[in-house]
């Protein structure tokens, strides 16, 4: 497989382009990249892309071809929306698992190398982000969404998932030598990201950050727990109740108000709750097989959506969608967890990190539905990667010329 393609799409990933007037309203760059790589995956890798394929990936997709057939049933129609970004965009986004989990399964030094990539793509993008908005430039996909930090990936929630995934991986394996950085580098990185992950005033995004910042902490040494657990306190404070001011905002007449108004947004969450008390009502009446992919905009007559994973699943796909979804995130963090038993004490750090960031976009797809987030499909298929790594030990691969691991240079 040519080796640059990979690397090339996780120098894409944090990119979004807004179509208007076209039936997929956001177009990923990235995906273009998948043309030029399926031939090799037909050719040469589809073996060991189904190896690295999660037992339940393929009864996602299948929950998903039921759930097609479902809404036409019971709804008479089904959207284009439906099928294209949501039918069309999983079988992307599984091509794309598929393609990052096979070069990362090259050997410790790929996992090393993308995930290093990964970070450092993501705080250039955090950076050039959060600058243009302290410069008062009205870059549209910068700072878009009335103040939040939004990115070229448009959205603040994704933009914000998309940084803590990376500040989570860093948290843990960015602050020591032998691990992804120099200290000095995974300091930098670090608080960018927070503040990044601040500016998007993404309360889900938050959540991800605690659940997976925790988890760090908690898996790391005492020194890097407190290290961490004084930069995001300290970063947090100080953009919270400061950056607004320097932002010169004409929304309230102090930081303070400002920060509060823009983390609470009463509103929205007023309308979050009215919709996930209506997805409960559809869901129970319809338990088993659920409304369909798209069946709650056709009940709500609006593109209003769940904003929470799990009970989208439940809404749309019904009990037996909801529990392959399960099975999907338990079988991805217990290959996680046996990555880090089974592999080498060197990609400790990593593998911690790997690990940390499932947990932050787990936490944060309690508030968003996060399943077409590309960078959790990153995180997993590099995580199903170190997995085949440490169970076989990096010698079923090295007849492919795999480097073998080694230490990561400083």
């Amino acid at each position: 497989m040519l080796s640059w393609l990979v690397p090339l799409w996780v120098f894409l990933l944090p990119i979004q382009v807004e179509l208007a007037g076209f039936v997929i309203p956001r177009f990923a760059p990235a995906d273009l990249l998948l043309i030029t790589w399926l031939p090799f995956f037909i050719a040469r890798d589809w073996r060991t892309g189904a190896r690295l394929w999660h037992p339940s990936v393929p009864w996602l997709v299948a929950c998903f071809l039921l759930a097609n057939w479902v809404t036409v049933l019971r709804w008479g129609e089904i959207s284009r929306y439906a099928l294209l970004n949501k039918t069309v965009g999983l079988l992307v986004l599984v091509l794309s698992y598929a393609m990052v989990a096979v070069y990362a399964a090259g050997g410790w030094q790929r996992v090393y190398g993308i995930v290093r990539l990964f970070v450092r793509v993501v705080t250039l993008h955090a950076l050039l982000a959060i600058v243009l908005m302290a410069l008062g430039l009205s870059a549209k996909f910068h700072a878009n969404f009335a103040g939040r930090l939004s990115g070229y990936l448009v959205d603040p929630n994704a933009f914000g998932g998309l940084l803590v995934a990376a500040f989570t991986i860093t948290l843990v394996a960015g602050f020591r030598r032998g691990a992804l950085f120099r200290p000095f580098e995974g300091a930098v990185s670090a608080a960018v990201l927070a503040v990044g992950t601040v500016l998007t005033y993404s309360r889900s995004c938050w959540l991800g950050l605690v659940a997976g910042a925790a988890l760090g902490m908690l898996m790391g040494r005492v020194r890097h727990r407190a290290l961490a657990a004084v930069t995001v306190v300290a970063l947090g404070a100080v953009v919270y109740y400061t950056l607004p001011a320097v932002l010169e905002t004409e929304v309230t007449s102090s930081p303070w108000e400002f920060s509060g108004q823009m983390a609470t947004r009463q509103t929205t969450i007023e309308g979050r709750a009215d919709i996930m008390d209506e997805a409960v009502r559809l869901f129970l009446k319809s338990p088993i097989w659920g409304q369909g992919l798209g069946g709650f905009q056709l009940a709500r007559g609006s593109i209003a959506i769940v904003h929470n994973t799990f009970l989208w699943f439940l809404v749309e796909f019904g009990v037996i969608g909801a529990a392959v979804f399960a099975w999907f995130l338990v079988g991805h963090a217990r290959r996680s967890l046996q990555a880090l038993r089974r592999g080498p004490g060197e990609a400790r750090p990593v593998n911690i990190g790997l690990l940390c960031g499932f947990v932050a976009m787990a936490g944060l797809s309690l508030g968003v539905e996060a399943l077409y987030q590309r960078h959790w499909w990153f995180i997993m298929a590099v995580i199903s990667a170190a997995w085949l790594l440490a169970r076989s030990g990096t010698s079923e691969l090295e007849d492919n010329g795999a480097p073998q691991y080694r230490a990561p240079l400083q």
